[in-house]
């Protein structure tokens, strides 16, 4: 969600190996050359050249938090996009470039599986309590829409519990996993998608409804704790990408609550869910038609609740002719609150009235997070010093002077710590904030990958953890 670009560690641990060996010469080839080209009669003396010295080790800033586990972790062809760690109890799940490995305490291997015939890794994972639902694509049915492979596995021992491979879309909302089985069809009928809610520890089927073709859940607060809507909105596209519709469902039961708008310019590339609410979201990337992208909240039976527009303004791009319209970041944070940046300058709007209740940051700002008594930023997207604006009045309260990646918020409640992805001696290192003052607790290696109660985890390559003496890979660290 960030639009900030993130350096990738694999690249920069690549190039570091490319330049090593443009400028080392083996030994043997070395050897070889002088036997064949040094002159009958002549003398040589070969001057050794000593070996370069170590990398000077850098010191960490701040204390280093307390090391709960490593896992050396080689990204090969595949890239650490999207990697993924996980933890149930004393058992940690990593993954990342297709392979996902359970680790017990020790970070011992209990299992693994390695997804296969794939450049670009599909593999997904998400923990309710002693399973792992694991999906990926299921190669080799080949079908419209494609298939996916879901499984429920046991955590402690690998065992499959449970196998669906009907489902051509899977999404997690409320507890409960929501899948779509659908026909190769869109003849605009209902019923070439089924919507099916099941129990993630069974993969047993609670309720069942009919949709249309490519029937599709897309909840952005599926990831967000103790934040759920109790609709279910449905996304489907009866006869193809411009026949986009939405239907209401409750997500306890699956009674159906109405149909919500289409066909009217509402829908767009994103939908936001507020509580009896289902708020598109229409981008508008064309400055021929004003940059003026859109929001519009329907209630389950298609009425209109409100609407609104924004002007994010233009910029010419770095040929100074191309006319661009300027970047409209768009987070929800939680069930109320949406997060937006205007033409430069944050705002939080309140997705059940559509007003804005929060306009307190300059033109130069740029949103990283929000927590219960405030909002973070940095001067610029160049992520350069943190600061903290109060949530009621948007008063200044603490900064850091950092390169700030990524803000993210290490828990719920008041008092949670920030985890701030940052830059520091061109690497990656995760610094543990206080969301009070701002004051730095403790830093791990790495980028943030993961985080959970208590924990949190990072990876870094292995020409970043070099310049701290340290080998590279996942790792894991104790909150404090």
């Amino acid at each position: 969600m960030l639009s900030l670009i993130r350096r990738p560690p694999a690249i920069l641990a690549l190039a570091a190996l490319l330049v090593a060996g443009a400028c080392t010469t083996s030994p043997s080839a070395e050897t070889s050359r002088s036997l064949t080209s040094r002159p009958t009669g002549v003398t040589t003396t070969r001057t050794s050249v000593p070996d370069p010295p170590p990398m000077p080790t850098r010191s960490p800033p701040g204390t280093e938090a307390t090391e709960l586990l490593q896992f050396a972790l080689d990204p090969g062809r595949g890239s650490t996009q999207g990697m993924q760690v996980e933890r149930a109890g004393d058992i940690t799940l990593i993954n990342a470039v297709g392979r996902l490995v359970a680790l017990d305490a020790d970070g011992d291997e209990l299992w693994k599986i390695v997804e296969r015939y794939t450049d670009i890794p599909t593999l997904e994972v998400r923990v309710f309590g002693s399973v792992a639902v694991v999906s990926r694509d299921a190669f080799g049915i080949d079908v419209f829409p494609n298939r996916l492979l879901i499984t429920g596995i046991d955590v402690a021992t690998g065992r499959v519990l449970w196998k669906n491979t009907t489902s051509a879309f899977v999404s997690f909302v409320g507890g409960r996993m929501i899948t779509s089985e659908c026909a190769p069809k869109q003849t605009g009928r209902l019923g070439e998608c089924t919507v099916t809610a099941r129990d993630p520890l069974t993969g047993a089927g609670q309720w069942q409804q009919r949709s249309y073709a490519s029937a599709r859940i897309t909840d952005p607060l599926e990831r967000l704790e103790g934040a759920s809507s109790p609709e279910l909105w449905v996304t489907s596209y009866p006869t193809g990408a411009d026949s986009e519709r939405t239907d209401a469902f409750r997500l306890v039961t699956g009674k159906p609550l109405g149909e919500g708008r289409t066909g009217d310019g509402l829908a767009g590339n994103r939908l936001l869910v507020a509580p009896g609410l289902g708020v598109h979201f229409r981008d508008d990337n064309d400055p021929k038609e004003g940059c003026t992208p859109s929001l519009a909240a329907i209630e389950p039976g298609g009425a209109s609740a409100w609407t609104r527009d924004f002007d994010p303004g233009s910029y010419r791009s770095s040929d100074g002719k191309t006319l661009r319209c300027s970047n409209l970041d768009l987070r929800q944070q939680d069930a109320e609150t949406a997060s937006f940046v205007l033409q430069g300058r944050p705002q939080l709007i309140d997705l059940s009235t559509g007003r804005t209740t929060w306009d307190h940051a300059t033109r130069e700002e740029t949103l990283q997070a929000v927590t219960d008594d405030a909002v973070l930023t940095t001067d610029s997207a160049a992520g350069v010093r943190l600061t903290a604006r109060a949530r009621n009045d948007g008063r200044k309260l603490w900064t850091q002077d950092r390169a700030v990646l990524s803000v993210t918020a290490g828990g719920s409640g008041r008092t949670a710590p920030l985890l701030v992805d940052a830059d520091v001696e061109l690497a990656s290192r995760t610094l543990v904030l206080s969301s009070t003052t701002g004051e730095l607790q403790v830093a791990g290696l790495g980028e943030l990958v993961g985080h959970g109660d208590g924990w949190f985890a990072t990876f870094a390559a292995d020409f970043e953890a070099e310049r701290y003496g340290k080998s590279g890979g996942v790792r894991v660290f104790r909150l404090p």
